[in-house]
């Protein structure tokens, strides 16, 4: 065949770029559709309908190897006869171009069918008039798996680029294969695996971090008490299943999870719909994917059996009694604290020790007394006896020994419950001597004790008793009766009355009555409740208190003398007790109150202090009781009208007879009177004092000074309002101003004053007052101010006229110069705004310059990069490896060239481009970006890890193009060999924020930190990394237009951090 030499024009070019689209297109869509569907089917029919359309072939079939090696089936066709598909076979053998396909395991191409040499058939193929087609092996996951053929009626010659479409149609088919393969496997593990899940009761779940919608399976909703419809729910739902007490801890523990993306496990309690609680077990962990999934497991039963054993260890373990456990033969098998704390042995000291080292030489027969008992199957009864501790000593204890059985019921050992009861035993001891003591006691206070037995009314009295009552010894009736006839009968029914009030309550009672003997008694008693909780009997005491009502009716006379004397006195009389709480006020003190003697009591009395003055008052009470010794206080104290009074207090301390301390007494006076003159008398010096200094500083005062009463006299003038008036007068009506005013504003300052005079408010005003000694008008400053009391009432009026006459004369220059000022900007703006069009219509025309000269370059370089690849595309085989290498070499320069003409117009564009600001969320800006480089991020296998953002303000563009830079440049400049790694977070500092993409990258020499950001400024060789030198200086640039800075921390082999620093949200 005679090659034709072809010119490379557009016309050649654009139907093999035509037909290259195609089949990428083809390809693509198959690709697609065998990724989303899950059967071997809709793939090969979609496979055989897309050859033929693509390389516009008449036939296309897929051929199944069957097992037996020798024959293969037509699973899938395009443009057979009907009927065919499914049913029809080939042959294997040498003589069909399937067979010879499998023989070669390679693309076999045929031109002309009939005159093939290398084999015959198959009859399929003759039957439909083929003539030319191509096949190859299809390769399952086991091998060979079939053929793929296509064929047509003409003849053809297969391009280089159609052979190369249905190869990648192979792999395809032969991916889905494998895939296939590989889920039937996985439905069987799948399979496998629910079914043990199931057997050992564990759920699993499934959380999509998108949508927060969790999935679980039939295990878990069964766990969780769930109907099968409830299958999918949104994690707060589901977690509202949680035990309120463990649901915070669950939440955090989630989100942790999600966050860390690590293997976690918690053990947590439900509450299921019906109100069981269960206790689970669950592990999750967080996929590659992002979806996070989990098993649970039901651990109630597990849970529960070990709160068991832990609350029996814990009985054990914190019984105050010593538990002991050893075999028959008395070796220690366990031991708790209260036996350690009892014997002083530890655990480790005792366990496997004999237990006879417990049991003094004389006790240990009680051991083997009790072990014979126990293998008799017998429970030998509680004993108290002695045993011996760690230190040597002996201690009482009571012993209570049970057995210890096995499984099968068998006594294996022994448990004893030993207590300690010599503290028990003590007391018993003391019991006896105290009885005795109590009866000395008693004989010596004389006193008797009685016992009245309810149910059948019997009394029994002490002797003590019936010696109170004036009767022989064993001579009282014993009887109610005979006790109630002996009270006087004034006492009688009051006292039979708290008798009886107190059986009905079953209740203590306290009582004094008097006997017909002239005795007073004090009578106690406590009532006695039998098992059903009725009074079974009453127990009492009674005390003869005859000398003890003597003394009390003396001290009565007494106080009733003291109290009538205090009363009358003319001053406030108080008194407290030992406990520092005052017991008594006088009619003087409650009248000068106003209260009740309830309410000034104890504390009560301190209600009336002023606040300000609690330290003065209560404190010189509290100090002097301390210290038992007299004080004086003077504080103020509120009256009944409620107005706060100055009181002089003074105390002494209260001494008995014998020196004991019994309190404190005291008086308090009213010298409000007495302070008040006081004060008027030093505040009327203060005031004349204060006076005369006022008059001094105001005569050394540069300023008038004058001073007028609320009439509107004025009856001071300073010294220099004399020298600069010549006025000798001191005082004078408003009149006296009009000698010294410009005659213009005499009347405005008059009515201003008056204005401020009938008001009482402050005026200020300016006006002109002529100099005595040059008849010069000069502007002054004029103030007038009222001066008030405490009440805010008017008492004098104060003014004061301050020259401003050089002040005057500056504002009237500063006004005349401000207009100047003015007159010359708005002649700058006018130019700048001229100098700006100017400038404007230079840019545009440079602008479209540039868009020329762009639009000319890149004509050529698409001429250049489309006839290249057309030339690879349909004459490569036959060129050599070195004309193919040139074509590459044109095509990748075109390439290059283009992409550094776009580069440097947008970097061009970037000086000049109107841009619009916003307050932009840096978190959705970073997810477009990461979007956009989904595919190069997941070929290089990069890990990208971002923190939370702030907003800042900024031009979302611009924001995009820095990052789309930067996170491009940390993808490439990458170690041969590695994995990029990339940090996304940013620093906030006050009006600002940096935003930094961090890399494991080459890094860069701190020298070259700056040459980097410049235009065309490169480290490294375009084969080593490509590249148009532009990026990153159009990074610095973007930057500077946003208002921010850009830069770089980094070092050789150290990854690199660069970062820009925008305005944040606040700081616009």
């Amino acid at each position: 065949m005679k090659l034709v030499e072809l010119k490379p024009t557009r016309e050649h070019v654009r139907p093999s770029v035509s037909r290259r689209t195609l089949q990428q297109r083809a390809i693509t869509e198959l690709g697609s559709f065998a990724l989303h569907e899950t059967e071997l089917k809709p793939i090969m029919d979609k496979a055989v309908s897309l050859v033929c359309d693509t390389l516009a072939t008449d036939f296309c079939k897929i051929l199944q190897l069957l097992p037996d090696q020798r024959s293969l089936l037509l699973l899938s066709g395009c443009g057979w006869k009907r009927g065919l598909v499914g049913k029809a076979f080939v042959e294997t053998g040498i003589n069909s171009q399937a067979g010879y396909t499998l023989r070669t395991d390679k693309l076999v191409i045929v031109e002309d069918l009939p005159n093939e040499p290398r084999f015959q058939g198959p009859r399929l193929l003759y039957d439909h008039g083929v003539v030319s087609g191509m096949s190859a092996p299809i390769r399952g996951e086991a091998g060979t798996w079939g053929v793929l053929g296509t064929h047509t009626r003409r003849k053809k010659h297969f391009t280089t680029s159609e052979q190369d479409f249905f190869l990648c149609v192979i792999n395809i088919l032969s991916a889905a294969l494998q895939r296939s393969s590989q889920n039937h496997t996985f439905r069987e593990i799948n399979e496998d695996l629910h079914l043990a899940l199931s057997i050992a009761n564990i759920g699993t779940w499934r959380l999509d971090p998108e949508t927060m919608l969790t999935t679980r399976d039939a295990n878990l909703n069964k766990i969780y008490g769930l109907e099968p419809v409830d299958s999918t729910q949104h994690l707060n739902d589901f977690l509202l299943l949680v035990h309120l007490d463990d649901r915070a801890r669950m939440v955090r523990h989630f989100y942790q999870t999600l966050e860390s993306r690590q293997f976690s496990e918690i053990d947590f309690r439900i509450v299921r719909p019906n109100g069981d609680v269960r206790y689970l077990h669950g592990r999750g962990k967080v996929l590659r994917t992002g979806y996070m999934i989990g098993a649970v497991m039901d651990i109630t039963d597990r849970k529960r059996a070990e709160d068991l054993r832990a609350e029996l260890a814990a009985i054990v373990e914190s019984s105050v009694d010593a538990i002991i456990g050893n075999t028959l033969e008395g070796v220690v098998t366990s031991w708790n604290t209260g036996a350690e704390r009892l014997f002083g042995y530890t655990a480790q000291e005792i366990i496997g020790q004999s237990v006879l080292r417990l049991l003094p030489e004389d006790r240990k027969h009680e051991f083997e007394a009790a072990m014979a008992k126990l293998k008799e199957g017998t429970r030998p009864e509680a004993f108290e006896t002695v045993r011996l501790r760690k230190d040597g000593t002996l201690v009482e204890v009571s012993a209570a020994i049970s057995a210890i059985r096995d499984s099968n019921q068998q006594t294996i050992g022994a448990s004893a419950i030993v207590r300690d009861i010599s503290r028990r035993k003590n007391v018993e001891r003391d019991l006896l001597q105290n009885e005795a003591r109590l009866q000395i006691a008693l004989e010596a206070g004389q006193m008797g004790t009685w016992e009245w037995q309810i149910k059948n009314g019997k009394l029994i009295w002490s002797p003590d008793l019936e010696k109170i009552h004036g009767l022989l010894p064993g001579s009282f009736k014993g009887n109610f009766e005979a006790f109630a006839e002996d009270i006087v009968p004034e006492d009688r029914e009051a006292t039979l009355k708290t008798i009886a009030d107190a059986l009905e309550k079953k209740s203590n009672f306290e009582i004094e009555y008097r006997l017909l003997n002239g005795r007073w008694v004090e009578g106690r008693g406590s009532v006695i409740i039998d098992e059903s909780g009725n009074p079974e009997r009453m127990v009492g005491v009674c005390a003869d208190i005859n000398r003890r009502k003597q003394s009390e009716n003396s001290l009565k006379e007494s106080e009733e003398r003291f109290r009538n004397l205090a009363d009358a006195a003319p001053v406030m009389i108080w008194m407290s007790g030992i406990d520092n709480l005052c017991n008594y006020f006088n009619k003087g003190w409650l009248s000068f109150r106003g209260r009740t003697p309830e309410q000034e009591l104890g504390n009560g009395w301190t209600e009336g202090v002023h606040p300000d003055d609690h330290a003065l008052g209560v404190g010189a009470h509290t100090k002097a009781f301390e210290k038992r010794e007299p004080f004086q206080a003077t504080y103020r104290l509120r009256r009944n009208d409620g107005e706060y009074r100055y009181v002089f207090d003074s105390g002494v301390p209260r001494f008995a007879p014998g020196g004991t301390f019994l309190g404190y007494v005291g008086t308090a006076i009213d010298i409000t009177d007495v302070k008040q003159a006081e004060q008027a008398r030093r505040e009327e010096a203060t005031l004349r004092a204060s006076e005369e200094r006022f008059r001094e500083l105001a005569d050394a005062m540069p300023h008038m000074v004058w001073e007028a009463r609320v009439d509107g006299f004025f009856d001071y003038f300073n010294r220099r309002w004399h020298d600069y008036t010549g006025i000798a007068a001191t005082e004078g009506h408003e009149e006296i101003w009009k000698t010294i005013a410009h005659p213009d504003d005499f009347p405005k300052c008059l009515e201003r004053w008056r204005t401020a005079f009938k008001s009482n408010a402050p005026c200020e005003l300016e006006c002109r007052f002529k100099n005595a000694a040059t008849g010069e008008f000069r502007w002054h400053l004029s103030r007038a101010l009222p001066i008030r009391d405490n009440d805010g009432k008017v008492l004098r009026w104060i003014g004061t006229a301050t020259d401003i006459e050089d002040q005057k004369r500056i504002q009237t220059e500063l006004a005349k110069a401000k207009e100047e000022l003015s007159e010359r900007a708005i002649n700058l703006e006018s130019a700048v705004k001229l100098r700006t069009k100017e400038l404007e219509e230079s840019l545009k025309t440079t602008e479209t310059l540039l868009y020329t000269i762009a639009h000319d370059l890149r004509a050529p370089l698409r001429a250049m990069q489309g006839l290249s690849m057309a030339v690879l595309e349909d004459y490569s085989f036959r060129l050599d490896d070195a004309g193919r290498e040139l074509l590459d070499r044109i095509n990748n320069s075109a390439t290059r060239m283009d992409k550094l003409i776009s580069d440097l117009l947008a970097y061009g564009r970037l000086g000049y481009v109107e841009l619009s600001f916003e307050i932009l969320d840096l978190n959705s800006q970073v997810d477009l970006v990461l979007a956009e480089f989904a595919d190069e991020i997941q070929r290089a296998k990069a890990q990208v890890v971002r923190a939370s953002l702030p907003s800042v303000y900024a031009n979302a563009t611009l924001v995009r193009q820095i990052l789309a830079n930067l996170l491009g440049n940390a993808l490439k400049f990458v170690l041969p060999g590695a994995a990029p790694k990339i940090e996304i977070f940013a620093e906030e500092k006050p009006g600002s924020v940096r935003l930094i993409v961090k890399d494991n990258g080459i890094g860069i020499d701190p020298q070259h930190r700056q040459r980097i950001f410049e235009v065309f400024q490169r480290l490294h060789t375009h084969e080593a990394y490509p590249g148009t030198g532009i990026g990153l200086a159009m990074v610095a640039k973007a930057a500077q237009r946003l208002g921010g800075t850009a830069g770089v921390d980094s070092g050789p082999g150290k990854g690199s951090s660069f970062w820009i620093e925008l305005p944040n949200a606040q700081g616009k």
